[in-house]
């Protein structure tokens, strides 16, 4: 035997190799999962403007879909949007699964995050302000500071 293999590899390396446990896709999907916390946090008062929205939603539009994508106005500019969306519509986009906050305990009345949009809006929250009489959706971060969608 070569003199410098036998420095190489040590001889408890053989047996220590048996005792390594490997974490296998099996094993990973076998553990339990921490809940994930919610996309966006919407307030009450954002909450009750929502719901009494969706009395009034086209069709079958029983849910709202909160978007970022760039703005129909102004041109190389971005803008937050809220629309209506039917179940339908929720079944056929891809991928199937799109986050989403429950509007209301029972029922199926949902705000949808557009995946596209999820990681720019992730953890700000929802909240309604009045200019003009008008009540205007405004979202904010976790420091209560009002978000610039072009930022």
């Amino acid at each position: 035997m070569n003199r410098l293999s036998s420095l190489s590899r040590p001889s408890s390396w053989n047996r220590s190799i048996s005792k390594i446990k490997v974490a296998t896709r099996d094993y990973a999907a076998r553990r339990p999962r921490r809940a994930l916390p919610p996309p966006v946090n919407v307030t009450d008062a954002a909450r009750a403007h929502f719901l009494q929205l969706l009395q009034y939603a086209p069709g079958d539009g029983d849910s709202l879909l909160l978007c970022h994508r760039t703005s129909s106005d102004h041109i190389g500019r971005f803008v937050y949007s809220f629309d209506f969306i039917s179940p339908e519509d929720v079944d056929a986009r891809q991928p199937p699964k799109m986050e989403f906050v429950q509007l209301k305990d029972e029922g199926d009345r949902r705000l949808y995050v557009d995946d596209e949009s999820l990681m720019k809006v992730l953890g700000l929250t929802v909240d309604v302000e009045s200019e003009d009489g008008i009540l205007v959706p405004s979202l904010y971060d976790r420091e209560g500071n009002l978000m610039d969608p072009n930022n």
